[in-house]
């Protein structure tokens, strides 16, 4: 009975917690409750298809180390561990479709994470009434009421609060064992987000030591455990560390450069972030971009008392005032930022790490409620006045339904603490009015969001797998211009940002619109690309593997004139020539511009001393003095496209095996010939020609090719596993810890505490 009272908290706070935001759900009739599908953004295109995607193949036991669902094909490994590596997604295992896979991993991180945060609350405040307030706070921020459909970053959200214990737990008592499983868990589960644990580590810990004036031996000793407990973290994990690292070798993947593009924020967008409901994770048409840093009404009332409370001493206010300053940095300034975000572009996800910053306003939410004198009333009331009066000066700066959501509730608390006499019911009429205002925030930025996206996007997923690429889905809708080699109908809209530099230059080079990250657009009648990279159309395709002239091992593309690139490609693979007819397009003049027709949906357009693909069959150029009137294209020829087709054709691969990760068939070899693969180069694939192991070749400075004799070949292609020499260290290292913990443990019943 006794256990059971101890543990009524924890399903109390989960359960309030699990309550608002089903309720939320119901209220805009989101799934389970409604026809619309939860999530936006990238959940739609990227989470909830591959989490379903991955849940299909462990079912039916069909999951390759290799996938070409993804650009040419990536590895299955560099996903996983990007989107899919927290093991509370098997939830989904128990569930048949994709919405109720994705909401079950939603919900049972939504509980750990509230079972988390009351037991921190619990460690830190000893008062059931706080423990609920402070886990309502924390679990509906603003950082999840922006970021809960983020299937992956939830786990950081949900970890934090244990990592943040087990780091007091090796400053306060020098015992590491719960950081060094919250850290393995955080970076397992969601290394880019938790790459920002490192700085609030560092700053932590200095903080901690000036506060605390320990003597230099005993910092000395808490720094060299905390570095000792972070390399253990690590060795738990190896084997995701050795394959992350691997990954990026093997993809070459490069950081982004972009580090100023424009966005900023400014001291009206910070005030802005501190009244609750305002989360907006995007940027607006100013370029500002708003911090997803705001806690409930009460809880910011209750952080600007800290700094009037006078049981707490000047000297941990200044401090805190530092903290404020230096998590301002990252703030204002974009190399910060760009640092923390794992060396990641600031474009709107700039404050995906700031549920570090709603920790340390839950630190100081704590640290009030347990200092905090009710005869000083009164300062409520004054702090609310400046609020209000701040408030209507925003007021058209601000959504308007954030304006009456804390207008309504600043004047509700002042009321109610007016009234307040520290009994069950002002408790209950507090913790009450907390989950309406949780309630009226979720619920209106998941109808606000969710709904303006929801019929853009098909809800259903494919499980036939098949092996051609598909082109691309409707380009006149924006959100799907990136789906454009990223597609197949093993899952329908599956969109990674894990893929090969070198192919994304390769097809960039070929006519391709790229960004650093992924390809955007590669048009259908774009037909020498899509019969070399098997976009399936109706007249041109090839398998991935076919014979092709020796000279490809030694042209160069040029970037700056796709017509050459593709020149080149043919004859370097064919021998034939001048693939394209010229046309001279006439204009006709109007408002001072010259418009120009054309039937052709894909060719190639002179500008300048460059030459570049366009897929507009109307356009215009403005007039001046130095533009002509007239415009130069370039079409296929189609005959020589039909001559190019026909003789890689008699010379592709027959397959006897095919999988994504195993490919097997026969090849006929004609003298002076090389094997051209469109799979990108990989160290991975392990290549036999006639069962003898061989080392392929690099072919376009981006693709597997192999050399290979005259004759009929059998050709195999296996994609390998990683070294389980990683695995075996992780194994031992999780021993050595538990047998350590079972000794301590016989020592000390109460050493975790």
């Amino acid at each position: 009975m006794k256990n059971i009272k101890k543990f009524l908290p924890y399903l109390i706070n989960a359960s309030i917690c699990i309550s608002i935001f089903l309720i939320s759900l119901y209220i805009c009739d989101i799934f389970p409750f409604g026809d619309i599908t939860i999530g936006k953004s990238d959940a739609l295109v990227q989470f909830k298809p591959m989490l379903y995607n991955f849940i299909m193949e462990l079912k039916t036991k069909t999951i390759e180390l290799y996938s070409f669902n993804n650009g040419l094909g990536n590895p299955f490994t560099f996903n996983f561990l990007y989107y899919l590596s927290s093991p509370l997604n098997l939830i989904a295992l128990f569930f048949k479709d994709a919405n109720s896979m994705y909401l079950s991993a939603i919900l049972i991180k939504l509980i750990i994470a509230s079972f988390i945060m009351t037991f921190y609350a619990k460690k830190k405040t000893n008062n059931n009434f706080f423990t609920t307030i402070i886990t309502i706070t924390y679990i509906f921020s603003s950082w999840f009421i922006a970021y809960y459909y983020y299937l992956p970053w939830l786990d950081i959200f949900m970890i934090f609060p244990l990592f943040n214990y087990g780091l007091e737990k090796i400053l306060n008592q020098e015992k590491p064992y719960i950081y060094i499983f919250s850290l393995s868990y955080a970076i397992l589960t969601n290394f880019y987000l938790s790459f920002a644990i490192i700085f609030y580590t560092i700053l932590y810990f200095v903080i901690y030591e000036i506060y605390t004036k320990k003597k230099r031996k005993e910092i000395i000793n808490t720094l060299c455990i905390l570095i000792l407990s972070s390399l253990v973290s690590l060795l738990i994990i190896l084997p995701f560390v050795y394959s992350l690292y691997s990954s990026y070798l093997k993809m070459g993947i490069s950081f982004s450069q972009e580090i100023n593009q424009g966005f900023n924020t400014s001291i009206i967008n910070i005030i802005k972030s501190l009244f609750y409901g305002n989360i907006s994770f995007t940027v607006n048409t100013s370029g500002s971009i708003y911090p997803n840093i705001a806690l409930n009404t009460f809880a910011l009332l209750n952080i600007i008392y800290y700094f009037f409370n006078k049981n707490i001493n000047k000297k941990e206010k200044l401090l805190v005032i530092i903290i404020i300053i230096i998590c301002l940095l990252p703030i204002f300034i974009n190399q910060f930022d760009f640092v923390l975000n794992f060396f990641h572009n600031v474009n709107g996800l700039t404050f995906r790490y700031s549920y570090l910053y709603i920790f340390l306003e839950i630190l100081l939410l704590i640290r009030n409620l347990n200092t905090i004198n009710l005869k000083q009333k009164y300062l409520f009331h004054l702090i609310s006045i400046p609020l209000i009066i701040i408030l209507l000066i925003l007021k058209d700066k601000i959504n308007f339904e954030i304006f009456i959501l804390n207008i309504v509730i600043l004047l509700s608390i002042n009321i109610l603490i007016f009234f307040y006499k520290n009994n069950k019911i002002s408790k209950l009429l507090l913790t009450l009015l907390i989950i309406i205002e949780s309630i009226v925030a979720v619920s209106s930025n998941i109808s606000s969001d969710i709904k303006k996206e929801a019929e853009y996007f098909p809800n259903n997923f494919n499980t036939t797998p098949i092996k051609y690429r598909l082109n691309r889905t409707n380009y006149d809708i924006p959100e799907y211009s990136n789906y454009n080699l990223y597609t197949n109908e093993n899952v329908t809209y599956l969109l990674s940002s894990m893929h090969y530099n070198s192919t994304i230059n390769l097809l960039s080079n070929l006519g391709c619109q790229a960004t650093t990250n992924y390809i955007t657009y590669c048009g259908d009648e774009h037909k020498l690309f899509s019969m070399f990279f098997n976009i399936k159309n109706d007249k041109y395709y090839l398998e991935k593997i076919f014979a092709v002239n020796n000279d490809i091992l030694i042209i160069d593309l040029d970037p700056y004139n796709i017509k050459n690139s593709l020149e080149y490609l043919s004859y370097a693979t064919t021998g034939i020539k001048d693939i394209f007819d010229k046309h001279i397009l006439e204009s006709t003049e109007k408002d001072n511009k010259y418009y120009f027709n054309t039937d052709y949906k894909f060719y190639l357009i002179e500008n300048g001393n460059t030459i570049i693909p366009q897929t507009y069959q109307e356009f215009y150029i403005e007039k001046n003095e130095t533009v002509p009137d007239t415009a130069t294209i370039y079409t296929y020829n189609q005959e020589k496209l039909n001559e190019i087709y026909n003789k890689l054709k008699d010379n592709q691969i027959k397959y006897t095996t095919y999988s994504d990760s195993h490919i097997e068939g026969t090849i006929n070899i004609k003298e002076n010939q090389i094997i051209f693969t469109s799979i990108p180069y990989d160290t991975s694939w392990e290549i036999k020609i006639d069962g003898k192991k061989i080392e392929p070749t690099k072919i376009l400075d981006s693709l597997i090719g192999i050399e290979c004799s005259k004759g009929t070949h059998t050709i195999s292609m296996k994609y390998k596993k990683d070294n389980p020499i990683f695995l075996i260290i992780s194994i031992f290292t999780i021993i050595l810890i538990l047998i350590k913990i079972i000794k301590e443990h016989k020592k000390d019943t109460n050493f975790l505490n």
